[in-house]
């Protein structure tokens, strides 16, 4: 083949390439534009003095309401939205058409008081109840009636009046709310994020293919996240799980055990004691995994429980400079436990 054939196609080829790119964005915009890919995630835009609107735009974008911020901004301009954008807060749902945004914020704004709230990898129920009712958001006696009794339409939680039954399953993230929300609308919508997580990351499937529940995998991913300390860790301290699962061997996990320990009393390492308390949540005295998930993982830890990383390992302690040691035998484990915590 001549060298200018051989040009020739590869011009061709790359004119091939920036058509179908072309035409992949371009349905991408579309689907941005028109409200394709809408979900019932709610952001609040909170609009201040000054504000234009490529500020929104990228504010949107930033949130997840928009992926393309510069059509939206000129699209934005069109419609003269920076002369019609008034100081305040306004409800958008994710994922919404510009036309639906564009009208929303023609409007006057909603001036219901919000609260933007961060909830961290491993927090319990309990903990997140707390802020919200530090933040003013419901009460005591609501939340525990929506922690007993509310599915939020979701088949995989467990049934109702389980105890500790969506533990595990508030997702950990930041979030804007309305301080006169009700309960079941604020816990819903981090159940609807747990779900749009493990949706993305194909949680089920993996767990299944391990010949794990969905439930199973969030309970080895909450006692991941508690004994992992470190991101890069959490592969290995499954692996350590995942081993002792496979022989029938007891876990023996403080972090199960100091679920059912008040707070105050916690520490990380268990006194004999504590070992010895007679509570399925105890990994000393029962073998296999908790009833129930002892904290709210991140996606991480969970990604973890269900692709951990293959090793001959059997035991791990966690050092005071926030190292984890790992040994596959209990001589090595009673040789680190020496050198670290001794």
């Amino acid at each position: 083949m001549s060298v200018k054939k051989i040009v020739l196609l590869v011009i061709l080829f790359l004119l091939l390439v920036g058509i179908v790119a072309a035409a992949l964005y371009a349905v991408d915009v579309f689907r941005d534009i028109s409200g394709k890919d809408l979900s019932e995630d709610v952001y609040i835009l909170e609009v201040q003095s000054g504000d234009s609107a490529a500020v929104i735009a990228a504010r949107l974008k930033a949130n997840g309401v928009i992926r393309h911020s510069k059509i939206f901004t000129l699209m934005a301009q069109m419609e003269e939205i920076d002369t019609k954008l008034q100081v305040g807060t306004y409800e958008l749902r994710i994922g919404d058409s510009y036309s639906a945004i564009f009208e929303a914020l023609s409007q006057a704004p909603n001036y219901r008081p919000s609260v933007r709230l961060t909830f961290y990898e491993g927090m319990e129920v309990s903990d997140i109840v707390a802020l919200f009712l530090e933040n003013g958001i419901g009460t005591e006696a609501g939340f525990q009636k929506v922690l007993k009794e509310s599915n939020f339409g979701f088949s995989f939680l467990p049934s109702v009046d389980t105890e500790h039954r969506l533990e595990g399953y508030l997702y950990p993230d930041t979030y804007d709310f309305f301080l006169d929300d009700t309960e079941e609308n604020v816990l819903g919508k981090m159940v609807k994020r747990f779900y749009s997580k493990m949706t993305e990351a194909g949680i089920s499937e993996k767990a299944e293919a391990l010949g794990l529940s969905l439930n199973e995998a969030v309970i080895l991913g909450s006692i991941i996240q508690k004994e992992g300390r470190n991101l890069e860790d959490f592969a290995l301290v499954s692996s350590v799980f995942h081993n002792r699962l496979g022989i029938n061997m007891l876990l023996q996990s403080d972090a199960t055990t100091n679920y059912v320990i008040p707070k105050e009393e916690r520490s990380w390492i268990l006194t004999a004691e504590q070992k010895a308390m007679d509570t399925p949540y105890n990994t000393y005295k029962y073998k296999g995994l908790t009833p129930t998930p002892i904290c709210c993982p991140g996606i991480d830890a969970i990604l973890a429980a269900v692709e951990p990383e293959k090793s001959e390992y059997f035991y791990f302690i966690g050092t005071s400079s926030g190292a984890v040691v790992f040994a596959k035998t209990y001589g090595e484990h009673l040789k680190n436990i020496e050198q670290y915590l001794k």
